[in-house]
């Protein structure tokens, strides 16, 4: 399967599809598919348009990847990278960019620690941080993310630790 696939399952199976805008967590108005550009209170869409939201994001995630990832990826490890991009800011994007450039091991570790909204840690981000570095490493991801979901913060903590123990 190709990166835009592998990327697009992920970031569906953590954003879901919602056609009317709501404030996610972090308190951003957020439509479609985890869309945030241009969503105002009482927006509605189309599931096509959605779709075409989902792309242009995946888009503007590809060209943030092009301009600070220097080293070659393989596609599960791009695919890890565009649902990361999707749902960072572009600060972030640069740190974790210059950790992969400089270390994989490093950048993985790393990774993990981008799961914060509104200053707290989110239970739904620390799932997606995990399920990313699973795919980044072409491990299964999706009974796993689905598993945790019915943990605790603690719990999840745990339980990544066990994953990545050794690793």
């Amino acid at each position: 399967m190709a990166a835009k696939e592998l990327a697009s399952e992920l970031i569906k199976f953590f954003e879901g599809c919602e056609l009317e805008a709501y404030l996610c967590p972090a308190r951003i108005w957020t439509i479609g598919v985890g869309s945030t550009k241009g969503v105002h209170e009482g927006m509605v869409i189309t599931e096509e348009e959605a779709t075409q939201r989902l792309y242009e994001d995946m888009h503007d995630s590809q060209k943030r990847i092009d301009r600070l990832v220097k080293i070659k990826l393989a596609p599960h490890e791009h695919a890890a990278l565009l649902s990361l991009g999707f749902n960072v800011s572009y600060n972030s994007s640069i740190k974790l960019a210059g950790y992969l450039n400089g270390d994989k091991e490093l950048f993985k570790k790393k990774l993990l620690l981008y799961c914060k909204g509104g200053g707290k840690v989110l239970k739904g981000l620390k799932i997606r941080r995990i399920a990313e570095r699973l795919l980044f490493e072409e491990r299964p991801w999706k009974d796993i993310a689905t598993k945790m979901q019915k943990m605790s913060i603690e719990e999840i903590e745990d339980y990544s630790h066990k994953l990545f123990a050794g690793v």
